[in-house]
């Protein structure tokens, strides 16, 4: 195998002459390969940085896989790194300018932390949502290897500020961050203010989006009924969606909103039935039971709430014209016939 290593050694030593894109490709890939056998590649760690100095983002994420490996547990190999992630992060191209971001950021040794932080700090305020976005992830990351620092930084503050972003990812991004890193105090802080801006901005975020949003809903509590009311009616457009995940998160924040007041309340239950039965079937029919297992406990907590007592069947009225839609089917899980039969 010297050998071979030493033919590659040859090979990236041609490399920034080499005009073959593709050719400079399947040289990194032998490369990688070997290492992925278990080969010691390392001799070819400085080779490998001055190959780094490519425009070729599949090139650069392959180089970075080869320096990442080998750069934590050799210091001069670190420092090497390093430098060409802290490089490429101020690349004009943001695609680069993330990745080495990404990259740096979930490296793990003594020492790398500081060069962390620098990028970090210059990401969050970078003009481009996508580099912006990448580096929101990247202060969690920090977070778990030195939450003291994210904590005591100005980290916090600058993810808020991201709150009121203008690209969608951005934001929910910032929430997530903001959840994980705030656990311990309860997650993000929730305000009036937030909440209104977050709702009136619902429909240019994509379903996952909307179901973080909307997940941060039982936590607000609404200052009067017409608040409330505003609020139901901007989630109501939700129910006639195809996703999972929105629909069961608008429905608990109906069911925690209305929970006092039993006009309103019955009125929603009556809203919620056709929704969730479509759901319920479209799992059925899709063989996605997991879905259908789901749905089928949420429309029991439904009925357990609307019935006033233990024991009381006045919530089954509720549903009781779809109830050919709960019938047992041959193919079904247990668990979903258990609970169709309960």
């Amino acid at each position: 195998k010297k050998g071979e290593i030493n033919e590659l050694k040859g090979l990236l030593q041609k490399f920034p002459f080499e005009k073959d894109i593709q050719k400079q490709r399947e040289t990194i890939k032998k490369v990688i390969a070997y290492m992925t056998l278990g080969i010691d590649v390392s001799r070819l760690f400085a080779d490998m940085v001055k190959a780094s100095k490519t425009p070729d983002l599949i090139i650069k994420k392959m180089i970075y896989l080869y320096l990442v490996n080998y750069s934590e547990n050799n210091q001069e190999c670190a420092i090497l790194a390093i430098n060409t992630f802290l490089t490429d992060c101020k690349s004009t191209d943001y695609k680069i300018k993330a990745l080495a971001l990404r990259t740096l950021s979930s490296l793990r040794f003594n020492g790398v932390v500081p060069y962390i932080q620098q990028a970090l700090s210059e990401g969050l305020k970078d003009p481009d949502p996508y580099v912006k976005k990448t580096a929101i992830l990247g202060c969690v990351k920090l977070f778990k290897q030195s939450p003291s620092i994210v904590k005591d930084g100005d980290y916090v503050e600058n993810l808020y500020k991201s709150l009121k972003d203008t690209d969608a990812q951005v934001v929910i991004n910032s929430i997530i961050a903001l959840n994980e890193i705030l656990e311990d105090e309860g997650g993000i802080a929730i305000t009036r203010k937030l909440i209104i801006f977050l709702l009136n901005r619902l429909k240019e975020f994509n379903e996952w989006g909307q179901s973080i949003i909307i997940g941060l809903l039982p936590k607000y509590e609404p200052r009067t009924e017409a608040e409330m009311i505003d609020i139901l009616n901007i989630l109501e457009d939700r129910l006639s969606g195809a996703s999972v995940s929105v629909l069961l998160s608008v429905t608990k924040v109906f069911m925690k909103y209305t929970k006092d007041n039993s006009v309103i309340n019955k009125q929603i239950m009556e809203r919620l039935q056709a929704p969730l039965i479509t759901l319920m079937n479209a799992g059925e029919t899709g063989g996605n039971f997991e879905i259908t297992y789901v749905v089928l406990q949420h429309i029991r907590l439904i009925v357990s709430r609307y019935s006033p007592r233990p024991g009381s069947t006045a919530g089954l009225s509720l549903f009781q014209n779809d109830y050919k839609h709960f019938f047992c089917k041959i193919e079904e899980l247990t668990s979903i016939r258990d609970i169709k039969i309960e």
